[in-house]
């Protein structure tokens, strides 16, 4: 029984402890932040659904938008700038 409840409850620890890492706004010398990791491992039945939600409707929004190019648009003038640089 203690298998089907840590194993997924490591897994979500690990991937909560390193979106907590790269969040550079969060501060980590705050005791409660870290606290909130742990508990987001322990109750992992409810809040991976969420995570996955959060990541999927994320993830669509970005498809959805147009890419914004930043690169010139004809092979022509790209090797223009690349010429005059």
């Amino acid at each position: 029984m203690l298998v089907y409840y840590g194993i997924p409850a490591g897994i979500v620890f690990l991937i909560v402890l390193t979106a907590f890492l790269k969040d550079s706004t969060a501060s980590k010398a705050q005791p409660v932040n870290w606290i909130f990791v742990g508990v987001a491992a322990l109750l992992w039945p409810l809040t991976t659904p969420f995570i996955i939600w959060k990541k999927t409707t994320t993830f669509l929004k970005q498809r959805q938008q147009p890419e914004k190019r930043t690169e010139p648009t004809s092979p022509a003038s790209s090797l223009e700038s690349i010429h005059h640089s």
